[in-house]
């Protein structure tokens, strides 16, 4: 699946992105925990092949997605939404823990480059000199039209759906450049 098809519309980027940071985690917990589904390890490792193949593929659309100064879109599919902070921390955080585990194999740097990117991104547009966050999407409901995501749900400062996110996003890429 294509997370760049037409679907993708009816969904902000966020709600998009919090899946595929929940996906890590499963895949991680999955690896880490064998008692897991009963200790059926066999259950385990199909599970896990599949949670990655997913991962894999929902970064490789996402990546593909990142706007010029590095950040992603509240409508990922819409150019015309504004470019929303929390989401490109989301991605950042999930890139910098693909490379660091080396699930990109050989397009790792591509990962490396777009979470580097974003992460400047956020620093250059979004977080002004005393640390305010700006650009995070506000909390919202759910709708089946790219429209409400892009017209009717405005970014606010400091929101506390994005601040979290943006610490485990730089923290993440400290680690990697840490453990190059």
């Amino acid at each position: 699946m294509d997370i760049s098809g037409t679907w993708i519309g009816s969904f902000n980027a966020k709600n998009v992105v919090a899946v595929s940071v929940q996906f890590y985690d499963c895949v991680c917990t999955s690896k880490k925990d064998n008692i897991i589904y009963g200790g059926n390890i066999l259950f385990q490792c199909v599970f896990t092949m599949k949670l990655m193949k997913l991962f894999l593929t929902l970064s490789g659309s996402y990546r593909r997605l990142q706007g010029e100064k590095g950040l992603w879109h509240q409508v990922l599919t819409d150019s015309s939404s504004y470019e929303e902070a929390s989401c490109t921390a989301m991605f950042t955080y999930a890139f910098s823990k693909g490379v660091k585990n080396g699930w990109y194999g050989e397009e790792a740097f591509l990962y490396r480059e777009a979470a580097e990117k974003g992460f400047k991104g956020l620093t250059e547009y979004c977080i002004d000199k005393d640390g305010s966050v700006y650009g995070v999407c506000k909390g919202s409901g759910f709708s089946f039209t790219k429209e409400y995501y892009r017209d009717e749900l405005f970014w606010v400062v400091n929101d506390n759906h994005g601040i979290g996110i943006v610490l485990l996003a730089g923290n993440e890429l400290l680690d990697l450049e840490n453990n190059r």
